[in-house]
């Protein structure tokens, strides 16, 4: 845990002595434009997708959908209108009218529409997510075309009319699809998108019948707003039962815009607690995934970012608020350091990268994520100039929400089985106890198990640090309370539960603050950001939490048929490769969860010869039990004796994706050598000119089935200086498995 010491300036608000250049790239966006055949003629849409391989991207589809859909196109439709309102750019008005020239284009007669364009032309009628509907393609394109309207009366008013008549017929199809409680199926998240167009659609028309229509649909999304536990703020986004999503979450954004156009408070204050209360818990979390049973930590994507960021402005303009303009801000940071990578998710050409995971990211770049990245900066770029700069502020810690996997705490001599049906959980009949240390802060917080009761009941004890609480919990699947306003000071979290006829499930725990207080980290300064208030602070870690820290370990090496083996054995930190017995075991490319695919021992046994594997002539021994292979997150490998050598060979792979990273060699007179270390990924052909030390015929899947993937272990070889090599510095890259290193004279 960070130690820190706080000291606040009291009543003194933050000054902003700098503002940020809002930089809206088009050129990617551009990239992914081109001209599609609908049916016979030609209009402007978007790539779905961009893949990048070998560094460059290259348009694709999305297999079985189409090459481009309604979805993203009124994406761009609303991002380049709402452009045109702000800088009134001739480019800006083009660009809206191509797009939405392209959304009337996949119009039905009816007032629907269809989705996708398949890549010879021809619209996609019957795929689940490309059939009329009446649903979210529908609801997006109603919401882009009522948004571009103005731009266009008066200056086109041909072209107006169209759209006029285009937004009429979609919203009477839309509304038909709405059921008794004014939602489309029963859905908040879809209905928020129609919300949208129809304040934008009331805005143009001045029609009684529709701010009458947007209302009945605003007071649905409220009733579903939830006013309890840990999920306080959240709109229930299923029909029945629970469920959240980060993507498309956009009901506090509409009913912020709903209440300009009617004034009613009650839809302003549904919309400031979602805010006040679910983003600053998604603020120390991430824009997770979703949440049903369990919180989807990963994969965190621009669009969920985007949603949160557009809610937040919405509101900031609908109040003038300063709290929801800090916090616009600091969910864009997403895209650039304020995530749990601190790594840019926002490219130099205007890319948005597709998806960050817990050790790496996804650096294609779609059309949906580059709108959306490309959307919340057109939204920042509408806030006050001193909000601008957090974009590149990072959320550094202070009390905030904090999410634990239960396996990753210790069970000690508790009995329990690993249900694996889902999420992964602690099943016990039991009594179990499970114990770790959690970063929490000094402060008072509300503890949540996600999880399942299926006894009679389950009476638990929460310890924190030296404050217990008691509770029983019923028989149910949902998030139960453990303990209400419990302090914590010290020492570790300890929770006991035993079940009375029947199991207990433990999924994750929860630990929210009574007040979430963010210290927020920007160009050398820090700021305290809590209740609404971005105040100056003083921000001091501690000596032994502010040093660098990296893993250190001296190892050995020994000779072996005029080379030098190095043995990583108290190094490695991956279980990689498993035999058939233990097939379920292991994991080597899951670093969300507990298993994960893996190599086949018995393949690597193939190569095997005397305990080790050649190519050439240079030995390589690979490791095929317990731990056997090392995660690289810039350990420290010192040798006990400099190690002379005109070569080092590696071998290794990546995992979800090829990757390059620095490797720091040291040598005995203090020199040192940067190389630029490649690795393609495990179960793909070498793209960076590696040699292949194993391809495999299969692997094991997590769930231990054999799969006909060719997993393969790469070589790479590096030039040393004369020099003895006296310590290495592995690449910071947790998505880059080292198996061996070899030197060679």
């Amino acid at each position: 845990m960070k130690r820190f010491f706080l000291i606040m300036i009291i009543g003194m608000v933050m000054g902003i002595s700098a503002f940020s250049k809002i930089d809206i790239n088009l050129s990617h966006l551009e990239f992914l434009k081109d001209s599609f055949n609908i049916e016979g003629k030609y209009y402007t849409g978007y790539w779905i997708y961009a893949d990048k391989t070998a560094g460059a991207y290259k348009h694709a589809p999305a297999v079985s959908e189409g090459v481009t859909c309604v979805d993203d196109v009124a994406r761009a439709a609303v991002l380049y209108t709402d452009l045109y309102r702000q800088e009134n750019k001739p480019l800006y008005m083009q660009r809206a009218r191509e797009a939405l020239e392209f959304v009337l284009a996949m119009q039905d007669s009816d007032g629907d529409f269809y989705n996708f364009i398949d890549e010879n032309g021809t619209i996609n009628r019957t795929g689940i997510t490309s059939r009329k509907s009446k649903s979210w393609w529908a609801a997006r394109a109603f919401w882009s075309i009522a948004n571009g309207m103005d731009i266009f009366k008066g200056t086109d008013n041909q072209f107006y009319d169209k759209l006029s008549m285009a937004a009429k017929s979609s919203c009477d199809v839309l509304r038909s699809a709405l059921d008794k409680g004014f939602l489309i199926n029963g859905y908040t998240d879809v209905s928020s998108v129609f919300l949208l167009g129809l304040v934008k659609y009331y805005q143009n028309t001045s029609d009684e019948k529709t701010l009458e229509l947007a209302q009945s649909i605003g007071k649905a999304i409220i009733d579903k707003q939830l006013d309890e536990s840990a999920y306080k703020g959240v709109y229930n986004e299923s029909n029945s039962g629970f469920a959240w999503h980060s993507w498309g979450s956009r009901q506090a954004q509409a009913l912020a815009d709903l209440y300009t156009v009617c004034g009613k408070e009650e839809y302003i204050a549904s919309a400031k607690k979602y805010a006040d209360n679910w983003l600053e818990v998604l603020l120390s979390l991430g824009p997770v995934y979703e949440v049903k049973d369990y919180f989807a930590l990963y994969p965190q994507i621009a669009y969920g970012a985007e949603a949160a960021v557009s809610s937040c402005s919405s509101i900031f303009h609908a109040t003038g608020e300063e709290r929801y303009g800090y916090l616009a801000a600091l969910f864009a940071g997403f895209f650039f350091r304020n995530n749990t990578l601190s790594v840019p998710m926002y490219g130099k050409n205007g890319e948005g990268y597709d998806g960050l995971h817990s050790v790496y990211i996804n650096s294609n770049a779609g059309a949906e994520s580059t709108i959306s990245a490309l959307l919340t900066l057109m939204q920042i770029k509408s806030l006050d100039e001193k909000f601008h700069r957090f974009i590149n502020a990072k959320v550094i810690g202070a009390s905030k929400t904090i999410l634990m996997e239960a396996e990753k705490f210790d069970a000690g001599i508790s009995s329990f089985d690993i249900d694996n049906s889902g999420n992964v959980r602690l099943a016990s009949k039991e009594k179990l106890v499970i114990k770790s240390s959690v970063p929490l802060e000094k402060d008072v917080y509300d503890v949540y198990m996600l999880g399942s009761v299926q006894a009679s009941d389950v009476a638990v004890k929460t310890y924190l640090g030296e404050n217990i609480q008691e509770t029983v919990l019923k028989r149910g699947s949902a998030i139960y309370r453990l303990a209400h306003d419990i302090s914590y000071s010290s020492g570790k979290v300890t929770l006991s539960f035993t079940p009375s006829n029947g199991y207990v499930y433990v999924d994750q725990i929860l630990f929210v603050p009574q007040m979430h207080r963010f210290v927020i980290e920007l160009d050398g300064e820090f700021f305290l950001f809590s209740g609404g208030r971005m105040v100056s602070t003083d921000y001091v870690l501690s000596a032994q939490s502010s040093k660098a820290y990296t893993d250190k370990f001296t190892v050995k090496t020994f000779e072996n048929k005029g080379h030098i083996n190095v043995d990583l054995s108290e190094v490695f930190n991956n279980d990689g490769i498993v035999d058939f017995k233990n097939r379920r075991e292991g994991n080597f490319d899951n670093p969300e969860g507990v298993f994960g695919a893996k190599y086949s021992q018995e393949e690597i046994e193939k190569k095997n010869a005397e305990g080790y594997i050649l190519s050439g002539t240079v030995p390589f021994f690979i490791q095929t039990t317990t731990k056997d292979n090392v995660v690289c997150t810039g350990q420290e490998l010192l040798f006990e004796k400099p190690v002379y050598a005109k070569y080092m060979y590696i071998a290794g792979s990546c995992d979800h994706g090829s990757y390059e990273s620095k490797l720091t060699v040291q040598y005995e007179d203090k020199n040192s050598s940067e190389f630029n270390l490649k690795f393609s990924d495990w179960c793909q052909e070498p793209i960076y000119g590696e040699s292949t030390l194993l391809n495999g015929i299969y692997r094991y899947t997590s769930l231990g089935i054999k799969e006909n993937i060719n997993p393969k272990i790469f070589i790479q070889k590096i030039e040393l200086s004369s020099k003895g090599t006296e310590r290495i510095y592995l690449p910071k890259s947790p998505t880059m498995h080292i198996f061996a290193i070899t030197f060679s004279y």
